[in-house]
């Protein structure tokens, strides 16, 4: 699939993920509700009823702008199509057709046909896990968001008791102090230790990725086998194992057998043109009555029945198949099976209900006997067929009811952050209408303080008349008593 993923969608869709809210400054009524136990409705609506207290009007606008941008990208990763397998030249055709084990007919259109089955089956897939992807980082991110108001308000709380009695009790006071630092730094040893998880992770997953492909092709003996198989019992990663024409003993086949019963991840073996024998075929008959999993088997060109111990193995193997809910494909094809063997595979095969393909040439079966196994394959195919349709239309529902969940949220956030915005609005306004009134008070108060200025000095000068014209009447009545 790697021709079908789009770089670029991809690092949207990542950041959409990573910035998919801003953090809320409001402190939520939280006394009554557990985080943990809510679903993603209650969240929403949690969410969508606080109020944001801040003045960075810039910040929540650049978020908004940026929240519009990722819902964008995300429709436009929803609507991407799979690639059209006739716009491919015959070698990539072919080449992509053996990536995905389909053997090319030759013929260019029939091969288009099959391959782009094969495409449109894994961009659908693909889709489905980004969706759900994405539906997960929201909760989570919401769940932290929640989380963290609780703890805000919590702190809030402790603040307000602190401020209350730090100064009637010093002892209480460091108690406190003491507290709020424990929870400080349980906070950040939480949220190192989710982040170290979080990056352990991705580093597997990558170096998986990166150094052990999911379809092996390996080359063992008798010794290697063994430890193959032992690392298989506990492996979630390989898909499928290739050790065919090794000409490995029926030992070896034995030990890998027998890793099916603790591995679920493995779904193809390749184990055709060796010596398995009576043991290989008792241990994949133990095994597949308990694994559900594993779906394709080749065992063509193995002498499986050789003596009256292999007989009783592959009745054993036969009755197993009886049990098994989860093999499609198996190959017993010139295995020396022999008629005993035929007749005890189509006494069981009537039961068995997902295997649709069974290969059993120059195994010299009865013809009777071959006649039933064709009958109950064609019965399991249609019923594979009635299954598949029905999964798709499952699908389909479960697709659309994912698409307008998601439509939903993206319309949901959308109504926050236009919330959030008027809000933001409002707060502005506020802070605009103090500010207009501190200045009209403080004119006023100048206003004020210069008219007393004015009177004072208008009395000063008055004071200075006066005192000049007492003055200028005391000098007056001196000359006259002189003449």
């Amino acid at each position: 699939m790697d021709f079908l993923r789009n770089e670029t969608l991809l690092s949207h869709f990542q950041d959409l993920i990573e910035g998919i809210d801003e953090e809320p400054t409001d402190e939520p009524d939280l006394s009554t509700t557990d985080p943990a136990t809510m679903d993603i409705q209650d969240m929403i609506q949690l969410l969508s009823d606080s109020n944001i207290n801040g003045n960075d009007n810039n910040q929540l606008q650049t978020s908004r702008n940026r929240n519009k941008t990722d819902n964008k990208e995300l429709l436009l990763l929803l609507q991407q199509k799979p690639l059209n397998a006739t716009t491919l030249n015959p070698s990539t055709l072919k080449s992509e057709l053996e990536k995905r084990n389909i053997p090319p007919r030759g013929f260019f259109y029939d091969d288009a046909k099959h391959l782009q089955e094969c495409l449109d089956r894994e961009h659908e897939e693909y889709i489905e896990e980004k969706k759900r992807e994405w539906i997960e980082a929201l909760v989570a991110t919401r769940k932290e968001r929640i989380e963290k108001r609780r703890w805000e308000w919590m702190e809030k709380e402790m603040e307000e008791e602190r401020t209350e009695i730090m100064e009637r009790d010093e002892r209480v006071r460091d108690w406190l102090e003491l507290q709020f630092r424990l929870r400080e730094m349980r906070m950040k040893e939480e949220q190192m230790k989710k982040e170290t998880k979080q990056c352990e992770k991705k580093e597997e997953e990558s170096m998986m990725a990166a150094v052990a492909p999911r379809n092996y092709r390996i080359n063992v003996n008798a010794f290697s086998a063994r430890s193959l198989a032992k690392f298989l019992w506990s492996d979630t990663w390989i898909l499928s194992i290739d050790v065919s024409n090794m000409n490995l003993p029926d030992s070896a086949g034995a030990y890998l057998c027998r890793a099916l019963k603790g591995n679920s991840t493995l779904i193809k073996y390749e184990l055709g043109g060796n010596e398995f024998s009576s043991k290989t075929c008792k241990s994949l008959a133990e095994s597949l009555e308990v694994n559900g999993t594993f779906s394709s088997m080749n065992l063509e060109g193995n002498p499986l029945v050789v003596d009256e111990e292999g007989k009783e193995s592959f009745e054993m193997l036969s009755r197993s198949l009886a049990k098994n809910s989860g093999l499609v494909f198996l190959s017993l094809w010139m295995c020396g099976v022999g008629v005993e063997g035929g007749r005890a595979l189509a006494r069981n095969i009537v039961e068995n209900t997902t295997l649709v393909s069974l290969e059993v040439g120059y195994n010299n079966f009865d013809n009777s006997d071959v006649m039933v196994l064709r009958k109950q394959l064609e019965l399991n195919r249609t019923k594979r067929t009635k299954k598949l349709a029905k999964e798709a239309e499952n699908a389909n529902q479960a697709r659309k009811k994912e698409e307008e969940h998601i439509k939903s949220l993206m319309e949901m956030e959308k109504k926050e952050s236009e919330e959030k915005w008027l809000q933001e609005q409002k707060i502005v306004r506020a802070n605009e209408r103090r500010l207009e009134m501190e200045r009209q008070q403080e004119e006023a108060a100048l206003e004020r303080q210069k008219k007393k200025q004015m009177e004072r000095a208008v009395r000063l000068e008055e004071a200075r008349v006066q005192e000049k014209l007492k003055k200028s009447k005391k000098g007056k009545k001196g000359k006259k008593g002189k003449k």
